[in-house]
């Protein structure tokens, strides 16, 4: 069962879809939320690089120069 009552109107309008599309072809939908301090994605955010990298074994290349 999903609330679909979020505060975010972003969120709610996706699992709206979501919950229309499953209504139309059943496939068994799956809608969870994962802690900021669970989500390696959101280190980033929080310059946590050193972390991010450690977990994935990665090398911190610095900025992507971007063209103008």
């Amino acid at each position: 069962m999903i609330k679909c009552s979020p505060v975010s109107n972003a969120v709610f309008l996706l699992v709206y879809r979501i919950s229309l599309l499953d209504a139309l072809l059943p496939f068994d939908a799956w809608c969870g939320r994962a802690p900021s301090t669970s989500n390696p994605a959101d280190m980033p955010s929080r310059n946590d690089f050193e972390t991010l990298c450690r977990m994935f074994r990665a090398v911190n290349q610095c900025d992507i120069p971007l063209p103008p």
